[in-house]
């Protein structure tokens, strides 16, 4: 007996190589790694607030945060350097480089120093400690931030007072008196003859616990101790003004709403012509926010010179970077000559209108002790809503006894005959009255709810006419400013942290990504 086979088609293998298959691995690899380097978001230098020192009512001096100056990461962005406190010029072969303030982490400190441009676009840090100079590529720049903060160096001896007011700190310390403050000494070898060389000033710190103090500075390749120097000065402004304000009307979003105010009743019960008037009263929330400003302090009280309310008008005062709002309640007179016996209904209503925009204007610092004003171009974006070109609209007059208009249009007939002619003519027609509208009183409170406008009204009878205006505002004392500065700087810090965690757990995730893809296909070669 023949054994039956079954057929079973050949099954033909691709031949794959070790060489291969790692390849194929390795390509599969490369473009999931340049997917997920995609998703990564562009490398952003961290911040660190800058601390400068400041005398209290005791005799201990305190720290308190600079609006204007930041420690910033160097991340070889060219707009970093344009915003660096320079702190002198190195001169090499007829060439002016500019030098700046950093600082580094020596050994869980931190101490400030000098750049030094080694390469095209390459920088590294330069400190000294205990006697030795090191050389850091990962530091922080002292950056001004739009050139809105005013910094000085200000000329320091043995002899002088303790710690200058403003002197800018190194980094916090335990206490007062272990705090560093940025400082030069002017280098005196740079000159020889009518030959520059080197650097005109030598970086360093000024360390208020070393005897009666002492600048120490990095020359060369050794550290020095001098008695005398410079050490950085920051000025805060105490108030601002916003002037020449310029609005995008290409990019307004104006909203008008027409809103009803108030009404009332003028009216003559009497027998003989007479001037009656009525008071109406109302509110609105009138609010503004002029935006915020990178370098500007939050909370300092600005005038606003809006050239819409005219340039002799009083400005508006707000604290910058925060949102004003005031609950305005304004009286206005409406009065008219009606007739006995006769009434008329008057209604106010107004446009209440918001409006959003960008803007560039000018905002200038101005200092204590009469110091010279510091002025900058700044653009921003209002949020403005105020209740505008507010009106009267009045009824017909009308018998108080039925409520029956009165004509206010004369009509006459004519009849003519060759024989005689025969004219009727109706009751002359009252003329339409004139009524008269003013703003006797008006106040307002600051308030940061938000309410709609609203209105009461009340009338009376008078056989005289006025118009007056007052108005009341309230103004925030000193200790309410520095107290709103201080709460705004500590929100801005801590929105500026928050953001510096989130961007620095998201670059994590993805390294953590891309180590396990790594992991996986080394585990498929072997």
């Amino acid at each position: 007996m023949i054994p039956f086979k079954i057929f079973r088609p050949k099954i033909i293998r691709p031949y794959i190589t070790k060489k291969m298959f790692k390849n194929q691995i390795f390509f599969v690899l490369t473009v999931i790694s340049c997917l997920l380097l995609q998703r990564i978001p562009a490398t952003k230098a961290n911040t660190h607030s800058v601390q400068t020192y400041r005398q209290s009512s005791t005799q201990l001096g305190q720290l308190t945060t600079s609006s204007t100056l930041v420690w910033e990461s160097f991340t070889y962005d060219k707009k970093q350097l344009e915003y660096a406190i320079k702190g002198g010029d190195y001169y090499k072969d007829d060439v002016k480089i500019p030098i700046f303030v950093c600082r580094a982490n020596e050994q869980g400190f931190y101490i400030s120093g000098h750049t030094d441009k080694r390469d095209k676009n390459k920088y590294v840090c330069i400190v000294s400690q205990s006697n030795e100079v090191k050389i850091h590529h990962t530091f922080d720049l002292l950056v001004n931030k739009g050139h809105l903060g005013k910094v000085t160096w200000k000329p320091w001896h043995k002899f002088s007072a303790a710690t200058p007011i403003g002197a800018v700190a190194v980094a916090m310390g335990n206490s007062i008196s272990d705090i560093i403050y940025v400082a030069r000494h002017r280098n005196g070898h740079h000159r020889q003859g009518n030959e520059i060389h080197g650097a005109d000033f030598n970086l360093g710190r000024f360390d208020p616990s070393v005897g009666f103090g002492k600048i120490i500075v990095t020359e060369y390749k050794d550290e020095k101790q001098h008695n005398d120097g410079e050490i950085l000065i920051e000025t805060e402004p105490f108030r601002y003004e916003l002037r020449d304000i310029v609005i995008d009307k290409t990019k307004l979003d104006k909203k008008i709403n027409r809103t009803e105010l108030g009404s009332a009743t003028l009216s003559n019960p009497g027998q003989t012509d007479m001037m009656v008037e009525t008071v109406i009263s109302y509110k609105y929330e009138k609010t503004q926010y002029w935006g915020n400003h990178e370098g500007v302090a939050r909370g300092l009280p600005t005038k606003i010179f809006d050239k819409e309310k005219g340039d002799t008008s009083k400005p508006d005062e707000v604290n910058w970077g925060l949102r004003y709002s005031e609950m305005r309640v304004e009286t206005r007179t409406v009065s008219t000559m009606l007739p006995g016996g006769t009434a008329l209904n008057v209604t106010l209503r107004g446009n209440y209108t918001s409006m959003e925009a960008p803007y560039r204007a000018a905002l200038i610092a101005f200092y204590e002790d009469g110091e010279e004003t510091v002025k900058r171009q700044i653009n921003a974006v209002v949020q403005k809503a105020t209740l505008k070109d507010i009106g009267l609209d009045f009824s017909p007059i009308y018998w108080i006894e039925n409520g029956t208009f009165i004509p206010t249009t004369t009509t006459t007939t004519t009849t003519t005959s060759t024989e005689a002619t025969t004219s009727t003519k109706e009751p002359s027609p009252l003329q339409v009255p004139i009524v008269h509208i003013a703003t006797i009183g008006s106040s307002s409170s600051s308030s940061s709810s938000s309410s709609s406008s609203s209105s009461s009204s009340s009338s009376s009878s008078s056989s005289s006419s006025s118009s007056s205006e007052s108005s009341s505002e309230n103004h925030s004392s000193s200790e309410d400013n520095d107290s709103q500065h201080q709460n705004a700087q500590k929100q801005q810090n801590n929105k500026d942290s928050s953001s510096s965690i989130l961007n620095k757990n998201n670059n994590g995730i993805l390294t953590i990504i891309l180590l396990i893809s790594f992991i996986n296909s080394l585990a498929l070669l072997y």
